[in-house]
């Protein structure tokens, strides 16, 4: 196991080497390890356009944000934009890049539930809720529990902020509900 992670580092930092040029890349006959490198690169140097050279239908590429696109390319895109608008605080990249983590990473960012609904229509609705849900924990600030739609991620919401497992038991899915639960264990 060890052999293995050596080897993925030794070729991830060897797509990063020389200031991070795609061009290392290129050689790279295998699509899902040619495509590591390409957001690797992507990522490291923060430059979004070196996601188009990735092909792959994998999801694996979470980046440092979680997994967040349907296929390697978004998750690329997305984790760029990320890093570009949390870092600058700029809503405009994550509007080009029409990424809704971007937009709930900055809200959390500067705790400010105000942009939660601010792009409601770039949201799906559970990212709102849990945009909200993710503000109100830092704050420790039950009230914007109030704001979140989905009565099991406002119970989650309430039972983690008053520290009471009780409220667990009043949503209905069982995984998310065994989630819930798991914060008190």
């Amino acid at each position: 196991m060890k052999l293995i992670t050596l080897t993925y580092l030794f070729f991830f930092l060897g797509c990063l080497e020389l200031g991070g040029s795609a061009t290392k890349c290129i050689s790279i006959n295998d699509t899902y390890d040619r495509d590591k490198c390409y957001y690797g690169i992507a990522t490291n140097t923060e430059n979004p356009q070196i996601c188009e050279n990735v092909v792959g239908t994998s999801k694996y590429f979470p980046g440092k944000y979680g997994g967040v696109g349907t296929t390697s390319k978004e998750n690329c895109y997305t984790t760029v934009s990320l890093e570009i608008g949390i870092r600058e605080g700029d809503l405009t990249v994550c509007e080009k890049f029409k990424s809704a983590y971007c937009y709930r990473a900055i809200a959390l960012e500067n705790i400010d539930e105000s942009l939660c609904s601010k792009f409601r229509t770039s949201f799906e609705e559970t990212e709102i809720d849990k945009c909200y849900e993710d503000i109100a924990i830092k704050k420790n600030n039950i009230s914007i529990c109030d704001k979140i739609d989905w009565n099991n991620t406002k119970y989650t919401c309430y039972a983690r902020i008053k520290k009471d497992p009780a409220f667990c038991e009043q949503i209905n899915d069982y995984d998310i509900k065994n989630l819930c639960r798991s914060y008190f264990q």
